[in-house]
Parts: C-alpha cells; sequence; structure tokens
C-alpha cells in the first residue's frame, strides 16, 4: 500500500511538472508573438513618430517594477511551504501581510508618481519653457498605476502553487499580452482619427485590473481557505518578507550590471562596432538560456510543496534531472554556438559586422554552460526562500565579471571579454550546488552518479511524449 501511494504520488508530481512544462511553454511562446504582433498594429493607428513617442513614455515607468522588492515571489514561497507543512494559518498570515505590504507600497509609490507629475506639468509653466504634454504626463501616471496593479497578480497565483495547480497560474499569465493588445486596439478603434497616449495607457490600466480579477477569482475557487484577513496581518512578518525580497532583487540587478556593464567596457576598450558584434553573437549563444529559465521555472513551484512537506526523497530525483536537463541544454548550446553560430550570425547581421569565429562564439556558449551546472540547483535556493547566500554571490560576481572585462578585453580583445562572465558562475558553482544538496538531503557521490540516470530518463520521457504525439 506504501509502494502505491508512492507511486501514485509521484505519477501526480511528474504529471504536474510536465503540465508547468507545457504551460511555461505556451507562455514564451505568447509573449514572443505578441511582441511581433504589436508593432505594425501601433506603427498602423499611431505612426512611426508617434509610436516612438508611444515607446519613450511607456519605458518611463517600466523602472517602477522594481518597486514591488520581488514580495510576491518570496511570499508565494512562503505559502507554499507552510502549506505544504500543513500551517494553514501561518500560510494566512503570510498572504495577508504580504498582501497588505504591497497595497502600502503601491500607494505609495502611485503618491510620488502623482507628486512628480504634478511638479513637471507645473515647472514649464513657472519657467517659461516647454516640457512634457498633459497628455504624455497623464499617461504616464495611467501606466505606472497599471504597474503598481501588477504587483497583485503575482500574489494572487500564488494560491494556485499551494494546491499544485502552478500551470494554471502560468497559462493565465500567457493571456496577459493578448489582453493588453486587446484593450490597446479597441481604444485605438475607438479613437482612429486621433489616438491619445492617455486612451492607450487607460486601456493597458483597464486590461491589468481584468486580468488581476481574473486571477483573484481562479485562485480563490483553486484554494479557498487562504484569502486575506485583516486580523492576520502580523508587522512581525514584514522583515523577513522584505529581506528575502531585497535579497531577491540582486539578481536582476547582477544581471544588469553584466548584461549592460561589459557592454560599456567593450565600447570603452574596443569601440562601438565591438559592441554591436559582442552584443549580438552573446544574444545568439544565449538562445539555451531561455530553455533553463522554462526548465527550472517549471519546477520551482513542485520544489516547494516537496520541501515544506518533507519529501527529500522526491526532491532529490527532481533536482537531478533539473540539472541533467540544464546541463544538457549547455552542452547542446556550446555545440550550436561552435558550430552554425558564425554562419547564423553572418545571415541575421545581412554580413554588414565583421564576421564572428567559430572558437569566439564557443567562448560565449561556454559561459552558458557553466551556467547550466549551477542554474538548476539555485532554484531549489528560491523554492526553500533560501537564496539570500546566493544573491550575495551573484552580485560579487557580476561587479567581478565587469571589472575583470576590462583587463581581458585589453589582452584579448572580444575574446577575453566574452570569457570574463565565467568569473561569477565559478563563485556560483559551488555554493548553489553544495547547498542544493544539503537542503533535499543528498550527497555529492550520489548526485553525480544519478545525473546519468536522471538525464536517460528525461530522454526516455520526451521520446515517449513524441511518438504519443505523432499518434495523433
Amino acid at each position: 500500500m506504501v509502494e502505491e501511494n508512492a507511486s501514485t504520488h509521484t505519477r501526480s508530481l511528474a504529471n504536474r511538472i510536465g503540465r508547468n512544462l507545457s504551460a511555461s511553454f505556451v507562455s514564451r511562446f505568447s509573449s514572443s508573438l505578441h511582441r511581433v504582433a504589436i508593432v505594425p498594429l501601433f506603427i498602423w493607428f499611431l505612426g512611426p513618430p508617434r509610436y516612438g513617442e508611444w515607446l519613450v513614455i511607456s519605458a518611463i515607468p517600466s523602472w517602477l517594477s522594481l518597486s514591488n522588492i520581488s514580495l510576491g515571489s518570496v511570499a508565494g514561497n512562503a505559502i507554499a511551504l507552510r502549506v505544504a507543512e500543513g500551517r494553514l494559518v501561518d500560510a494566512r498570515r503570510a498572504y495577508s501581510s504580504a498582501l497588505a505590504a504591497i497595497t502600502g507600497l503601491s500607494l505609495c509609490g502611485l503618491g510620488i508618481v502623482f507628486a512628480a507629475a504634478c511638479y513637471f506639468a507645473v515647472a514649464p509653466i513657472a519657467t517659461g519653457g516647454g516640457g512634457l504634454s498633459a497628455d504624455s504626463l497623464t499617461a504616464i501616471l495611467l501606466l505606472s498605476a497599471s504597474i503598481f496593479v501588477s504587483f497583485f497578480a503575482e500574489l494572487f497565483t500564488t494560491r494556485l502553487r499551494a494546491v499544485g495547480k502552478a500551470h494554471v497560474g502560468i497559462g493565465l499569465s500567457a493571456t496577459l499580452p493578448w489582453l493588453e493588445a486587446g484593450f490597446s486596439a479597441l481604444a485605438l478603434w475607438i479613437q482612429t482619427t486621433q489616438p491619445t497616449f492617455t486612451s492607450l495607457a487607460a486601456a493597458i490600466l483597464a486590461s491589468r485590473v481584468v486580468y488581476n480579477c481574473i486571477a483573484w477569482a481562479s485562485s480563490r475557487h483553486a484554494h479557498p481557505e487562504l484569502y486575506f484577513c485583516r486580523q492576520d496581518v502580523h508587522a512581525a512578518e514584514m522583515p523577513a518578507l522584505l529581506q528575502k525580497g531585497l535579497a531577491y532583487q540582486a539578481f536582476p540587478l547582477g544581471h544588469a550590471l553584466v548584461n549592460q556593464g561589459l557592454l560599456l567596457v567593450v565600447n570603452a576598450v574596443l569601440g562601438p562596432i565591438a559592441v554591436v558584434v559582442f552584443g549580438t553573437a552573446r544574444t545568439l549563444a544565449r538562445i539555451g538560456t531561455q530553455i533553463m529559465e522554462v526548465i527550472n521555472h517549471s519546477i520551482w513551484p513542485e520544489m516547494s510543496l516537496l520541501l515544506g512537506g518533507g519529501h527529500l526523497q522526491q526532491a532529490t530525483a527532481v533536482h537531478r534531472a533539473a540539472v541533467a536537463s540544464t546541463l544538457a541544454t549547455g552542452f547542446a548550446s556550446v555545440a550550436f554556438a561552435a558550430v552554425l553560430g558564425p554562419w547564423i550570425f553572418g545571415v541575421w547581421t545581412l554580413h554588414r559586422l565583421p564576421p564572428v569565429t567559430h572558437f569566439l562564439m564557443a567562448i560565449f556558449a561556454l559561459s552558458i554552460l557553466a551556467q547550466s551546472m549551477w542554474h538548476a540547483s539555485f532554484f531549489v535556493h528560491l523554492a526553500a526562500n533560501k537564496h539570500e547566500g546566493a544573491a550575495l554571490r551573484f552580485v560579487t560576481g557580476a561587479i567581478l565579471a565587469v571589472a575583470i572585462c576590462y583587463p581581458l578585453a585589453k589582452i584579448g580583445g572580444l575574446y577575453g571579454a566574452a570569457g570574463s562572465p565565467l568569473i561569477l558562475d565559478a563563485l556560483m558553482i559551488p555554493h548553489t550546488v553544495c547547498t542544493a544538496l544539503q537542503m533535499t538531503g543528498d550527497t555529492l557521490p550520489s548526485f553525480l552518479a544519478g545525473l546519468v540516470p536522471a538525464a536517460r530518463a528525461g530522454v526516455s520521457r520526451v521520446c515517449s511524449t513524441v511518438h504519443r504525439l505523432a499518434g495523433f
């Protein structure tokens, strides 16, 4: 009976991860398709000049997305862990406290944005100079409000994670870009003669409100015991949530340092043409990271439930499978970039840039291979809400990568610059892997020995899926 229950639980886990993977691929494809489809829509109704103005206006409030300090993500981890442990009251406390904190941050942020908009509206009048139009300022205010509204959706969908329905939340996220596109198209169609930025921003805000209502209703139905209660808002919950949220923000900060900092260094040492070559070749080589993101984001919610419920044996198996999958992606990225990278680069850039060598593309891809050695283990840290140590190392590694890029670029040109991010991976690999093994109750020899069987099982599962689909 025990073995039968364990087998049933394993099949259920595999099915949930499979659904998460499918939903993640659909979400990524939907987002990419939306980015392609939205451009002609806006150009058709706004015209190229006004579309350019809209891009600038919409970029200004986008930085506000960092102001939520990832409270939704870390609260979601805490809620899933506590539900898996059977601590429903504590989970509701985390949910209520996080919702109150996000509400407070959003109201404060909106007040600051409103005050800034009023200032920029009055300042040109006082100085007699030009400035942003009332239409642009109102649009920025409405777009800022839409960003603050979006903070709530992530917290709402965490209730789906807590009951093993993370794929529903992932699938819902795929609908948001199309809701925005639909509301925007409606606003543009109503004001065909002279559409305003205000109406367009109002449409985006309305789409976010509708999406939040859908996310709230679907997650409330899935887990009715998790609801907001004013008595469950505890100030004692706030410091831990804020600490973990700030630590989580270290990762987008580190990515920004690596992505933009290296370009600045390459520009200073090698010039603008080298920047274009570096950025384009790096983008081409990093295609594999998208696959790794899909894999590891799919196992994240299930890992929280496994760790919270004390199912360490299954957590170990999922961790090994995720590492085997990301390693396979890393090796495939190296082979793809080294063999086909230069040819694709030339076609992609219309042969208007200096050609890249197979060796240069392999160095870019080598960083992806190194990242694949710790990426899946890092998501175990996130799932357990114990990512502070990894966050510190990530930011430190990003700073070192930018710092070492200068002498490496001086000595080795683009080859040296392409290899500079490896220092970040060198810092992350030992810490993330060893700590993830401790969290899952695994040992290094068993972990290494289990990677090959995990890879074989993954290949077998993929083949069976392909055969099943081919049967249709």
